[in-house]
């Protein structure tokens, strides 16, 4: 995740825990944190390292920020694509994602839209434990 999304999902994170758990006169020494940017209150920096984990399995990103990079054609990417008033989800591989998004395929492809966001396929499990 970037800095400006990280720093975007604090002040996410710190208005949710605000209205869900904190009268307002609490607000300021609840969010004090150390000079390395850790929650000086235990329990805020559990919640604040739970709700990263949570945006981290979901981080979509969008190809106005960045565009995925070309490393091979066996990596795999989950592609939204706005499609009249809904997003519809599909998978692809690299060089044909890049292509997409060069509008090289926009009329051709099953999205019929353009691509808007983006994220890598997690890798596969494996079955050898040692792994």
């Amino acid at each position: 995740m970037t800095p400006e999304g990280i720093e975007r999902e604090r002040r996410a994170f710190e208005s949710w825990y605000s209205r869900a758990y904190l009268p307002a006169a609490a607000h300021g020494r609840t969010f004090s944190k150390y000079q390395a940017g850790t929650y000086r209150l235990q329990h805020v920096q559990d919640a604040w390292q739970a709700w990263q984990a949570r945006a981290a399995q979901s981080e979509w990103i969008s190809v106005e920020d960045r565009l995925p990079e070309y490393k091979n054609d066996r990596e795999q990417f989950l592609i939204m694509c706005q499609w009249k008033r809904e997003p519809k989800t599909y998978f692809y591989k690299t060089s044909r994602l890049l292509k997409m998004l060069d509008h090289i395929y926009f009329d051709s492809e099953p999205c019929g839209a353009d691509v808007i966001y983006w994220q890598p396929l997690p890798a596969p499990p494996t079955t050898n434990p040692a792994a």
